[in-house]
């Protein structure tokens, strides 16, 4: 820095600068350009965990989940004789003894109509259950599915909740249900 308080090139970039007035690139009244900034990345957005059906169209057993809020994603798909219900829903859930949930299952029953009830307990860490437990009329205790088709390739609709299957709850919040193809 000069004793004048400027630094030693500012007289060569006044210089420029007028140099460029005077061919015409850059206008007297023109404000200089500041230097281009990158505009910041937009933030990401959540994944939005929606159901892959219409949920008012369901006949609901036990209890009617559909706004209970969906904090976990699940994924579900058969692996052998389980299925497997790969959730980290239930991660900090606190059960008693040994479960924490119950999977849920959707199945268009011989009346004609989408069917919701649960067939199962759960709880984190335990993510697969016997695939012939799913549609097993005993399991789901619901007389509506006591004939529902069992064939290969049946689409019924799976997910997890908080303990639904009584009056007692451990927590009010589920999965979005997603569809499988049974084997």
């Amino acid at each position: 820095m000069n004793l004048d308080g400027k630094t030693p090139n500012a007289g060569r970039r006044n210089w420029f600068i007028r140099l460029l007035v005077r061919l015409k690139i850059l206008h007297a009244d023109e404000p200089r350009r500041a230097d281009p900034v990158s505009a910041p990345a937009p933030a990401p957005q959540p994944v939005e965990l929606a159901d892959d059906l219409d949920l008012a169209t369901v006949v609901w057993h036990e209890a009617d989940i559909r706004a209970w809020p969906i904090t976990a994603d699940l994924k579900a798909y058969f692996k052998g004789s389980q299925l497997m219900l790969e959730t980290k829903l239930l991660k900090h859930v606190k059960g008693d003894g040994d479960t924490s949930g119950n999977p849920w299952v959707i199945a268009r029953c011989p009346d004609g109509k989408l069917h919701a009830a649960t067939w199962e307990w759960i709880s984190y860490g335990r993510q697969s259950r016997d695939a012939w437990k799913l549609l097993d009329s005993n399991h789901i205790n619901v007389s509506a599915f006591d004939s529902v088709d069992k064939a290969p390739g049946t689409v019924v609709y799976v997910a997890v909740s908080g303990w639904a299957r009584t009056a007692k709850r451990s927590a009010e919040i589920r999965t979005p249900f997603r569809k499988v193809l049974l084997p």
